[in-house]
């Protein structure tokens, strides 16, 4: 018991500390940075996940990434809270889910690489920006709504699928409640928070990285 209480303490100071670290890289995201609270998965997940209120991690999962780089971690976090942001959990209703979960990946590291900042990692890699521009031949914006509809209209490969998802992914999606099974007055709550994140974020980026950042528009948009 007291391993393993150390390892989900570790893990847990490895979030707080991308947390800190993107509050100063990003202050107008501080309300989404705050919006999830941190629990140990305690085998709900192998990596990390959320259902939108807790951010649910596995310690080992942290610690592997944490040896690539404190970027990793930041990158991974920051990708779950853009979900939230953006609303795509709740969205995947109606929609092929393993599809939709790719196309919410796709567009959330388009953001993360169109930042381009130091504390989110290198770069993104030619494959990333020969899809991030094929997609944009077709939307401006790379939102998660437009890239489904384009991938569903390419009907990708079963391995071509599995290569983008192994690309993009950074994050577990099992705790996404498209079907709103949890109750309403839940879903009600989490909607208003993520709102009001969202008009939050909106209106720091409207001075801060309007017209200068494609990470920033997409996250406008």
């Amino acid at each position: 018991m007291a391993e393993k209480k150390t390892r989900e303490e570790i893990g847990l100071e490895i979030l707080r500390a991308a947390q800190s670290e993107l509050y100063l890289n990003f202050p107008y995201l501080d309300a989404a940075l705050s919006g999830l609270a941190f629990l140990p998965a305690n085998g709900m997940t192998l990596a990390i996940a959320t259902d939108g209120e807790i951010l649910y991690y596995d310690a080992d999962y942290l610690s592997e990434r944490f040896l690539r780089g404190a970027e990793s971690i930041n990158r991974a976090y920051l990708h779950t809270i853009l979900h939230c942001l953006l609303r795509h959990l709740a969205k995947k209703q109606d929609r092929e889910p393993e599809l939709w979960d790719l196309s919410c990946d796709v567009a959330v590291e388009s953001i993360l690489d169109g930042l381009a900042s130091p504390c989110l990692g290198i770069a993104p890699a030619p494959m990333r920006r020969s899809l991030y521009g094929s997609l944009r031949e077709h939307m401006k914006v790379l939102t998660a709504e437009g890239i489904y509809r384009e991938l569903l209209r390419r009907d990708l490969p079963e391995y071509e699928r599995a290569r983008l998802q192994r690309e993009f992914f950074a994050d577990d999606h099992g705790l996404w409640d498209p079907q709103g099974k949890k109750d309403q007055e839940r879903n009600e709550r989490q909607d208003q928070k993520w709102s009001a994140a969202s008009e939050r974020a909106q209106t720091g980026m409207e001075t801060v990285l309007a017209g200068r950042a494609v990470g920033g528009e997409a996250v406008y948009e």
